[in-house]
């Protein structure tokens, strides 16, 4: 009987130690990589995700794929495309992609995909950020492998959206005025689609005189230069760097033309920029500098967003505005008959007896902007059609006309000064020469 017993012992070890090495051989293996069905890790945080196929066994010699890395990302307007290398062995791959509405602190849950493919499109469905990542598998043991993800591509779909919305093209039949507001003086300046832009600053004061120049003296500048390409900043704003800016002459240079005194200066309000920001139409009014607005200030006036693009010089708090510049003759001529309709109106109005003084100086005023608005419409007209020496010569002509202009205003204005009458004859006389300057440019250049 003891024999018997000592030979079932035996028989009961030999059975059972195999057992035993095959439990402890697969607890090990399950610490090294091998994962039960709905327990994978997720590499970033260890933590399970109950989402990853699982890898019941495998042989020990078995290696997972390489670590997958994105070479090429395509972020545009409708969605964010990758593309990584291929990876040794890899036989797929997974994507997973994730979404967040508004910032990266609030992501959704991941959407994984599968492709046997290199690259992947993961297409914005109306949320502000999108980001993804890729991880390569190959079969082991009859289940999959995986390899570690690929760091996140992210990628702002608004951004990218926004981002094509500008470019100097748009600027490109637009004339940019930094003024006084009552023509005394000015900047004025003109975009190519590549971003070079040219202009000129002039003031008047036909006060400062002397031997020589008894019609006094006029500062200008002729300047051009070209903005690098634009950075987005937000929706409605971008920066342009400055990549250079020359005058054509140096400045302090004098010189006497019809008995003025020319003193070539700096471009003013652009002098000592680096960049410039750049506002587009629609850009809430509220969120503009103080300084800027102060520029246009009239121009905005019951405005909740601004109505033209803008540029704004930071440094030195300068605030340009765009007007929309005409080149067709034929408008030209269009305007000028609608003009001719409307001063008539308002001329008109002026012989009835029944209206306050108050509603009369605001249609001098009108009668006054209709024809100065209609004369800087054609000055950029000839800007861009007529040879430079033309130009040169009418620039002369236009500067000594904006001084002679302004000292009869102001003589005019005089005779009544602080009178409820005064705005009603100094816009009146200001009508009247800016209306026959009108007048004759049509007849020399446009009949």
């Amino acid at each position: 009987m003891e024999r018997q017993k000592t030979v079932e012992s035996s028989t009961f070890v030999r059975r059972a130690v195999p057992l035993a090495a095959a439990l402890l051989a697969l607890l090990l293996l399950t610490g090294c990589g091998l994962e039960k069905p709905g327990t994978g890790r997720d590499p970033a945080t260890g933590q399970p995700t109950g989402s990853d196929p699982a890898v019941v066994s495998r042989p020990e010699s078995a290696e997972p794929p390489a670590k997958a890395q994105i070479t090429e990302t395509v972020l545009t307007d409708t969605g964010l495309t990758v593309s990584w290398d291929a990876v040794t062995e890899a036989e797929g791959y997974e994507v997973s992609v994730e979404r967040s509405p508004a910032g990266a602190e609030d992501w959704s849950k991941p959407e994984v995909s599968e492709t046997a493919e290199r690259s992947f499109t993961a297409v914005f469905q109306g949320e502000r950020l999108i980001r993804l990542r890729v991880r390569a598998w190959k079969a082991a043991g009859g289940q999959r492998l995986y390899g570690e993800w690929s760091d996140f591509t992210e990628g702002d779909g608004i951004r990218e959206q926004l981002r094509d919305d500008f470019s100097y093209a748009k600027l490109e039949k637009l004339e940019f005025t930094l003024s006084s507001g009552a023509g005394a003086w000015g900047t004025e300046l003109f975009f190519q689609a590549d971003g070079s832009f040219s202009g000129w600053y002039h003031d008047s004061d036909m006060g400062v005189t002397g031997e020589g120049y008894p019609n006094g003296t006029q500062y200008y500048c002729s300047f051009s230069g070209k903005l690098a390409a634009p950075v987005y900043v937000d929706e409605y704003t971008y920066a342009a760097p400055l990549e250079w800016l020359v005058t054509e002459e140096e400045q302090g240079q004098q010189r006497i033309e019809g008995g003025v005194r020319m003193i070539s200066t700096e471009p003013y309000g652009l002098a000592d920029i680096e960049e410039v920001l750049i506002y587009l139409p629609g850009k809430p009014v509220d969120e503009l500098p103080e300084e800027y607005v102060s520029w246009c200030y009239y121009d905005l006036i019951g405005e909740d967003t601004l109505p033209f693009y803008g540029l704004y010089n930071g440094v030195d708090g300068f605030g340009f505005l765009s007007q929309q510049v005409i080149f067709d003759k034929e408008d030209l001529q269009t305007l000028f008959r609608e003009a001719e309709a409307r001063s008539a109106e308002i001329e008109a109005a002026f012989e009835q007896t029944d209206m306050d003084q108050a509603t009369v100086n605001t249609m001098a005023a009108e009668r006054f902007f209709l024809w100065d608005d209609l004369l800087n419409r054609m000055w950029g007209y000839f800007k861009r059609t007529l040879p430079e020496d033309e130009m040169k010569t009418l620039t002369a002509r236009q500067v000594k006309w904006i001084a002679e202009k302004k000292a009869a205003v102001k003589e005019a204005g005089a005779e009544v000064a602080g009178g409820s009458m005064q705005p009603m004859v100094e816009y009146g006389v200001a009508a009247e020469r800016t209306e026959a300057r009108v007048r004759e440019w049509m007849e020399t250049y446009f009949d």
